[in-house]
């Protein structure tokens, strides 16, 4: 129940911060430099990241708040038995 979806929501945390991390570093690198107007390419790919990022949260927190009760008492439920 719990425990593999903990693994697996885990497993996604660890890959949505490799990956907005990886686009805010180079985002950053090209808004440091002088005068440097950032890529057009950038500026959507850090957008469409930074959606992902903050649908991916969404999801594991609903996970949590509405899946994890109800597995829990299932859970529960089965090894009272």
């Amino acid at each position: 129940g719990m425990k593999s979806i903990d693994e697996a929501r885990n497993v996604l945390e660890e890959a949505a911060l490799m990956t907005t991390e990886t686009v805010r570093a180079f985002y950053g690198i090209v808004a440091a430099g002088p005068d440097v107007d950032t890529p057009p390419w950038l500026f959507i790919l850090a957008r469409h990241i930074d959606a992902w990022d903050k649908a991916s949260q969404a999801y594991m927190m609903a996970v949590h708040q509405h899946a994890r009760p109800v597995l829990n008492d299932m859970e529960r439920l089965s090894a009272s038995k």
